[in-house]
């Protein structure tokens, strides 16, 4: 068995970090420039808005097909082939004189996202031994805390300074140094290589699987998104949801008679595994109500600038980075479910009281208070939540268990964007008389708003009962364990 030390693990703990950091940044920079994107291609700002949803939506209906190849295949395999696309996609993106050339290097991003998202958590687990799981996945946290934070500053300032194409640039140069760095240090002998995952599932991979998922989580996504704003009875929304439930329909056909599925439903039979991950897919939904509307309630209500709405965004990523290492230090002691709960009951108790304490009148400090409460729950329930799941399955699907807690914590923001902006718009439009959401008066948003934290208040209380009914440090399942809960006469084909 290998021995982890500094020169061991530095090459895979920067191979994770780099990944996680692309990820975060590539979606956050972005959005700052889109109305720049706009302007300069000649575009509707709704077109625009393609260059950041095109590569969500990739990734996200690559997420488990990446990390089942990656067990397969190996990591190093497909992170190296994840870093050498997003090269491609970003000098597409730098030099595209249009916005097809744009579009097109936008879905190559999300591809090499995809691999990013699954084999950046395996290798930072990698780095550390098996019993500091929880604390690997809190350096997780702390890179998509950086990103979240300064992603938007970088992307602010590069696309005012030098123009939007320099954010295709920047990432490029960071790019090629990592890599020379990993190529170069073993034959500097500064350190070990970017080792090969330990142990491959011996499995075949499963190609009919992996292009349904894609068909079927793309157009479902799209609708998801998309719903709101082109509303939902509009024929393309109704189009790509038909489209999408009808593949899912053989998707699950497919995947249940499949010897080596790629979403194995049979893990969710599992005890130690559903739970967590109902509890994170809950939980990252009701998250979401602060990143998506509160933005609105400190512009339109409170008449916050946009440069002091941005500082006040940054306290709850800030206290979820101060927390992400000290959840992991409490799961190590006692369990993951500890913090996990506690983490959730913090997320209740401040969507609670943003529900009851906020006005059209509140004072500034009473919402940065609200937003490190709920950063400080989130910080502690989400990585030491992702502990649990990544630690139900054997070490051989590590790929696979990293593949399932970003699809979680994808579909929990998309499908949270979209319920949540219903509600409001409902809300609002119902109590102020048919006005348009964003024209309504203060009184209305909160009407609105309060909707959305009463509903999400409920949500929370039960992710919480689900990350509480956990066991304290369950033991892996194993292949075996996996292989025996297929039904008799299944998985032959």
């Amino acid at each position: 068995m290998r021995t982890l030390s500094l020169r061991t693990s530095f090459a895979p703990l920067l191979a994770g970090f780099i990944c996680v950091f692309l990820g975060t940044y590539d979606n956050t920079a972005l959005a700052v420039v889109l109305p720049t994107i706009a302007d300069d291609l000649g575009l509707d700002l709704q077109i625009a808005q393609w260059t950041n949803l095109a590569p969500m939506i990739m990734s996200a209906a690559l997420l488990l097909v990446m990390g089942n190849l990656a067990d397969r295949i190996g990591h190093r395999r497909v992170l190296y082939a994840g870093l050498a696309t997003y090269f491609v996609s970003a000098l597409l993106a730098a030099l595209s004189n249009g916005f097809a050339m744009l579009l097109l290097a936008r879905f190559l991003t999300g591809i090499a996202l995809a691999s990013c998202y699954t084999v950046g958590p395996a290798f930072t687990i990698r780095s550390f031994v098996p019993g500091r799981r929880a604390r690997a996945l809190s350096v997780v946290g702390i890179t998509t805390s950086i990103g979240l934070v300064s992603g938007p500053v970088l992307g602010g300032y590069l696309g005012e300074t030098f123009g939007w194409r320099t954010l295709f640039w920047a990432p490029l140069a960071i790019l090629v140094l990592v890599m020379a760095v990993i190529w170069l240090g073993p034959r500097l002998r500064l350190f070990e290589r970017l080792w090969e995952t330990p142990q491959r599932l011996e499995r075949k991979f499963d190609y009919r699987g992996a292009s349904l998922m894609l068909f079927w989580q793309g157009p479902l996504l799209l609708a998801i998104t998309l719903g709101n704003d082109r509303g939902w009875l509009s024929p393309e929304i109704l189009a790509a949801a038909a489209l999408g439930t009808v593949v899912l329909y053989f998707f699950v056909r497919v995947q249940l008679n499949a010897a080596h599925p790629t979403l194995d439903f049979r893990l969710f039979k599992l005890r130690d595994f559903r739970l967590p991950v109902l509890a994170a897919a809950l939980g990252f939904t009701v998250v979401i109500i602060n990143f998506l509307l509160l933005p609105f309630y400190m512009s339109l209500v409170l008449g916050m600038s946009a440069f002091a709405i941005g500082i006040v965004a940054a306290i709850s990523p800030a206290m979820m980075s101060f927390m992400a290492p000290l959840g992991a230090l409490w799961a190590e002691r006692a369990s993951p479910r500890h913090p996990a709960s506690a983490g959730l009951a913090l997320l209740v108790v401040g969507t609670v009281l943003m529900l009851l304490l906020l006005r059209t009148d509140s004072s500034v400090w009473l919402l940065v208070g609200l937003l490190a409460l709920t950063g400080i729950g989130l910080g502690t329930f989400e990585w030491t939540i992702n502990s649990s799941i990544v630690g139900s399955l054997p070490r051989s699907m590590l790929g696979t268990s990293a593949g399932i807690l970003a699809t979680a914590r994808t579909f929990g923001f998309s499908l949270g964007q979209s319920v949540w902006g219903l509600v409001f718009t409902l809300a609002v439009t119902s109590r102020s008389g048919g006005t348009v959401a964003l024209e309504a008066p203060p009184e209305d948003l909160m009407f609105g708003l309060r909707a959305c934290f009463a509903i999400g208040a409920v949500v929370a209380l039960l992710a919480f009962a689900l990350a509480f009914a956990q066991r304290d440090n369950p033991p892996p399942a194993t292949e075996a364990d996996i292989l025996a809960l297929r039904p008799p006469g299944r998985g032959e084909r």
